[in-house]
């Protein structure tokens, strides 16, 4: 059922919006009259996207603490869930998948998997499994130097295409370096990653609380999640810019950090205050078709050409001058 809402402050900006909404955001707009009806003024609040989280550990809880931690999770405002399944071998891969995703057939948010895994055991059947199985993000463990050396970026750019999941790496190899190495060795390994054909994510950067936009395009979610524009979600956060009660009576233009009065899923308010309204098996698991479809880049155009190569970029075998002229075309 779709419902009426006018005066609606969305990202503190000054505009106030109307919307029509239900499960899906159908129609914005600030300018003019909504059609007849009731409509809910959200006068007094500010509007932000519900929050995308990131967990790694959820798929082990039992059903009490699973509970309580997505109760943690709605809390800090967050809808929907990224969650890493780690998978040990490319043999158990379904078997792992299933029951490690067991919990959620009772999740009251959204929830998205990806998978983890030790390089050393990725193979181009995994990346074609996980665009079968739908993943739209995968995290490389490379713990020993020799893995690293050894690996083979070029067959998982290969294999990964046309589904293209995002890609992050974790360089535990590099932990035990003094803080300005690591990050001099971290970011000599990115850029080798890159002139192999990926572009990885850096997994260190993402928040478990909030994830970026940018890793929300990369895999996928947005602009179903992570924004409130016609065609998305209807997932809000709304913060009450009442400020009488506040000691320093000066008012909060960053909510971030903040605990949001009122938390929607697709149109379902799931918190009010310190109510919480979690149904069991409410949430839904996104099925994610095209991972990076906003994310279409320079590297990507090249990457044309290494697909149909094989692990060797035809650009390479060019003679200089013609190499410079297809790069200008790109």
């Amino acid at each position: 059922m779709k419902h009426l809402y006018n005066k609606a402050s969305i990202n503190s900006v000054s505009d106030e919006y109307n919307l029509v909404a239900g499960e899906k955001v159908t129609y914005k707009t600030n300018e003019g009259r909504l059609e007849k009806g009731i409509c809910c003024s959200l006068s007094g609040f500010v509007m932000y996207p519900g929050k995308v989280g990131f967990d790694e550990k959820m798929y082990s809880l039992s059903s009490d603490n699973f509970s309580s931690e997505i109760e943690k999770y709605v809390q800090c405002g967050v809808t929907t869930l990224m969650t890493i399944v780690p998978i040990t071998s490319e043999r158990n891969f379904e078997e792992e998948l299933h029951h490690a995703l067991k919990p959620f057939n009772e999740c009251p948010i959204d929830y998205v998997p990806g998978i983890r895994m030790a390089a050393e055991r990725v193979t181009p059947e995994v990346m074609r499994k996980c665009a079968r199985y739908h993943l739209p993000f995968i995290l490389l463990d490379f713990e020993q130097e020799s893995t690293w050396n050894n690996f083979v970026f070029e067959w998982i750019h290969q294999a990964n295409f046309p589904y293209r999941a995002a890609m992050m790496v974790n360089l535990g190899f590099l932990s035990d370096l003094p803080e300005l190495i690591r990050v001099k060795e971290k970011k000599h390994c990115y850029d080798l990653i890159k002139r192999k054909g990926l572009d990885p994510f850096d997994y260190d950067s993402i928040e478990n609380y909030g994830v970026s936009n940018s890793f929300l395009k990369r895999t996928g979610l947005f602009p179903l999640k992570g924004t409130l524009t016609q065609g998305s979600h209807f997932d809000y956060n709304l913060y009450s810019t009442h400020i009488g009660n506040r000691v320093d009576e000066q008012p909060i233009l960053d909510y971030h950090g903040e605990e949001p009065a009122i938390i929607g899923l697709r149109g379902e308010i799931i918190k009010v205050d310190q109510q919480y309204m979690l149904k069991r098996g409410f949430g839904q698991r996104l099925d994610i078709k095209k991972p990076g479809f906003f994310t279409a880049s320079h590297a990507n155009k090249k990457s044309r050409a290494r697909r149909s190569f094989g692990s060797w970029s035809v650009l390479n075998k060019l003679s200089p001058s013609l190499r410079r002229v297809i790069s200008k075309k790109d």
